[in-house]
């Protein structure tokens, strides 16, 4: 792999990580600022999953949210899954009952 294809994939994974995290912040935010921050300090102190690190530990951060949110973690999710589509520009499949590991 020459230096140039392995700056593209990297680049394109940063910017893909940076638009999964924008996704987060937002539903997070739609729960009002002092939700979101309540939750990326749970997420922290009690499941490890810092913010920067949620891309890397997308499985841990879907067990923390189901932990957290118990059934409503699905609405989050499909909340998410939108907002990700929708900033990367692509028409949504039917979500159903997947979770963010499996969709992401």
């Amino acid at each position: 792999m020459t230096a140039l294809v392995r700056w593209f994939v990297m680049t394109a994974c940063q910017e893909f990580n940076e638009t999964l995290l924008s996704a987060i912040d937002a539903t997070f935010q739609s729960l009002g600022e002092s939700c979101r921050r309540a939750i990326y300090f749970y997420l922290e102190t009690t499941f490890r999953v810092e913010r920067e690190k949620i891309p890397d530990k997308i499985a841990e951060f879907d067990d923390a949210i189901r932990a957290i949110f118990k059934e409503g973690a699905v609405l989050l999710e499909r909340s998410i899954l939108n907002k990700l589509c929708e900033k990367l520009d692509i028409k949504p499949e039917k979500i159903g009952r997947a979770s963010c590991r499996e969709r992401v």
